[in-house]
């Protein structure tokens, strides 16, 4: 005789067993859905949908209107079908379900891509407004390059003041990212704003790029203004260097820093045929010629701010190997203006020994920014050096008032 007890347990393990099998079946199913749908050809995704009726990507992939929408209302969550729906409307020139699409997407999902997609959207129709604030919410989100979206700013708007403060978010990735733009496409006026926003929010990572500002104004003729950002620099200790002052104009003479290569820091050339490097551990620049150089090459130069008048002495020291005297190896001055170059007294850096050597200069009236270069040019009737050329301490003093 069964007992009831074992009537029970035999029920139970019968419901269990057949819920066991269905959920078996659901997952073959669900596996020979994903199969079909993998072979991406619309019968099969057709077939896919239909064996999994609740998935949203397999009806947006079946690309029709229709499931688009089946897709959105089975997952509110599905950008990319409202992104789609938007611009078959838009297309068939129903723009404002268009725009309540987008707008619904971006209410979803507030990532970067439904926030580009309504961007793009008032780009398109011409408000300005309502794309530099959407566009702005794109940056807020963005996780990459920003230049296509910059691009679309520049060409819905000319005012850069407006750019930079409807569009672009006090992110720092961003605001860097803007910096480089402007730079890169010679928008020198529009910069300033970046670059004193950025200044505010930088870390050691963005010097270079301001740095390159401080450059691209040497470039444009703006010496004043590159020369008062690196002094802002330097002050906010972004660079490891002193305010720079015109009795003291040089910056990292004594190699002691790997310099920047930009600004009013030392700038090596490196033509074909030498090498150049700076080696802070020992406060040395060290050059060297294989004999295949340039017969006129600069190897290392620096802007600098002199005082009209002004009496200066430049002190450096420096040995040479490899090569005989005279090496062609000097200091050159030139204004960075007209860029005539300055007489200097006769020198010719050669020398097998440890050598301190200096020269003596008076500027110009009217002169006030200038090229420190030190340069190679073969002696006529030599041939050109092979050797090394190793450079440290270099000092510059000068004494007269700066220019106004």
């Amino acid at each position: 005789m069964v007992r009831p007890g074992q009537l029970a347990r035999a029920g139970l393990c019968l419901a269990l067993a057949c819920v066991l099998l269905w959920a078996a079946f659901l997952a073959l199913e669900r596996a020979w859905a994903d199969h079909l749908f993998g072979r991406r050809n619309p019968r099969d995704r057709a077939r896919a949908a239909a064996l999994a009726p609740g998935n949203a990507d397999y009806r947006v992939a079946l690309d029709s209107s229709a499931d688009l929408e089946a897709a959105v209302r089975l997952n509110p969550y599905h950008t990319a079908a409202r992104i789609e729906l938007a611009l078959r409307a838009e297309l068939a020139g129903d723009l404002r379900r268009a725009e309540a699409l987008l707008l619904e997407a971006a209410r979803f999902d507030r990532t970067y891509e439904p926030l580009w997609a309504v961007a793009n959207f008032y780009f398109r129709r011409g408000h300005r407004k309502q794309f530099l604030r959407w566009a702005r919410a794109a940056n807020e989100m963005a996780y990459m390059d920003q230049s296509a979206l910059f691009d679309l700013c520049w060409r819905l708007s000319s005012d850069g003041e407006e750019i930079l403060r409807e569009a672009i978010p006090d992110r720092v990735e961003i605001v860097a990212q803007y910096l480089d733009y402007l730079l890169r496409h010679g928008r020198l006026d529009a910069a300033s704003g970046a670059a004193e926003r950025l200044v505010e929010l930088a870390w050691k990572d963005h010097v270079p790029l301001l740095v390159a500002y401080v450059d691209a104004l040497i470039r444009g003729g703006q010496a004043a203004s590159a020369w008062q950002w690196w002094d802002r620099l330097a002050t906010r200790r972004l660079i490891p260097y002193s305010p720079p002052n015109a009795a003291r104009p040089l910056t990292n003479g004594d190699f002691r820093v790997s310099p920047f290569e930009g600004g009013f820091d030392w700038r090596l050339s490196r033509p074909p045929g030498t090498h150049a490097q700076v080696v802070p551990s020992v406060g040395e620049a060290r050059f060297s010629f294989s004999g295949r150089q340039p017969e006129r090459c600069r190897l290392l130069e620096q802007i600098l701010r002199l005082p009209p008048r002004g009496s200066c002495r430049l002190r450096f020291r420096y040995h040479t190997a490899g090569f005989a005297c005279p090496g062609g190896l000097s200091w050159r001055l030139a204004d960075l203006a007209d860029r005539s170059t300055l007489a200097l007294a006769a020198h010719d850096l050669c020398s097998s020994e440890p050598t301190t050597s200096q020269i003596e200069f008076t500027t110009p009236a009217g002169a006030e920014w200038f090229r420190l270069s030190l340069e190679y040019a073969r002696p006529l009737g030599a041939i050109r050096i092979e050797g090394e050329l190793v450079l440290s301490g270099v000092t510059l003093e000068c004494s007269g008032p700066p220019g106004g």
